[in-house]
């Protein structure tokens, strides 16, 4: 709002279920459900407005992630084989060494044995 962005949460936590239905419709996510960080609660996307409308392209996603990188996020802009600029994510610090498939793993382990992401 600072630099006359208008921005909304749009998508947070998703089931298996629901990430697998985003799956199905193509075009939306390469993650099935357990392979997404929306599935733990550690990524969202959003959606740039201008007033009440939404902009799903807008140079304003490329100006929104500086913001969110010096919070600590990770920026889904910044992928190279699937470039999501509404995306952003937080990585726990237990998995700060792991590569992205190692924390999917282990993110999944603690989900089925209800251990918290940040515990």
């Amino acid at each position: 709002a600072q630099h006359g962005i208008t921005i909304k949460l749009l998508s947070g936590t998703r089931t298996y279920a629901e990430q697998d239905a985003l799956f199905a419709k193509g075009n939306v996510t390469k993650a099935r459900g357990g392979y997404s960080n929306h599935n733990f609660g550690i990524a969202f996307d959003i959606g740039v407005f201008n007033g009440s409308t939404y902009l799903p392209e807008s140079p304003l996603y490329k100006a929104v992630a500086p913001i969110a990188k010096a919070l600590g996020l990770s920026w889904g802009g910044d992928w190279q084989s699937f470039v999501d600029e509404p995306h952003y994510q937080l990585r726990p610090p237990w998995a700060r060494a792991m590569s992205e498939s190692e924390m999917l793993a282990e993110l999944r382990r603690r989900h089925d044995t209800g251990i918290p992401v940040f515990a």
